[in-house]
């Protein structure tokens, strides 16, 4: 027979899962708002570079963004793959939140499609399970540092305006970046030890 508490572990998991795809989901499509901005691609000015496909390959252009503390985001249209400090790296693939996970945290070359990252699998080693829960709560506080840069730079209005167009809305511009935090300190509580990790 299942604890109550287990029941209450697996129900937060699920319930971390839920909000987590479709926050995920959201963010991505504001992403694919800022690329299109009238005054250019806010990705770049946020520091992004960007990379075609090869000729002839049709599939998603990545951006690549560096920051300290040796941080590497790498975006696609499917999904975002987030590392620093050496420690590995996270896949994580839109319209889903579960995090797969490998140890090598260099930046990955070849990948134009999600089936380029089939190799990955969510972490299964208790020091796998450490690393990707600290790798995916500093990634969702990047996310956090993004939307306040927006939203100081161009204003929640900007973000009201993105989101018109959405017709599956999961907050209010003014809620976005509180939902992050929220869903961060989750994700921060949620141990991965002795179980298995966010379906």
């Amino acid at each position: 027979m299942t604890s109550q508490k287990g029941a209450s572990m697996q129900h937060n998991a699920a319930q971390i899962k839920r909000k987590g795809t479709r926050l995920f989901d959201q963010q991505m499509w504001c992403f694919g708002q800022d690329i299109r901005h009238p005054r250019g691609n806010l990705l770049i000015e946020y520091g992004f570079t960007r990379e075609r496909p090869p000729e002839g390959l049709s599939a998603s252009t990545r951006y690549i963004w560096h920051g300290e503390q040796d941080q590497l985001l790498m975006l696609w249209g499917f999904g975002l793959f987030y590392t620093q400090n050496h420690q590995g790296g996270i896949f994580l693939r839109r319209f889903g939140f579960r995090p797969c996970f490998t140890m090598d945290w260099h930046q990955p070359e070849n990948i134009w499609s999600p089936e380029d990252f089939s190799l990955l699998c969510p972490p299964r080693k208790p020091e796998e399970q450490k690393i990707a829960q600290s790798l995916l709560v500093a990634c969702l506080f990047w996310i956090i540092g993004y939307e306040q840069w927006i939203q100081e730079y161009y204003g929640l209005a900007y973000r009201k305006d993105c989101l018109e167009g959405w017709k599956k809305r999961i907050t209010e511009p003014e809620q976005i970046i509180i939902d992050w935090q929220t869903l961060a300190e989750q994700c921060q509580l949620h141990s991965f030890k002795n179980k298995k990790p966010i379906p």
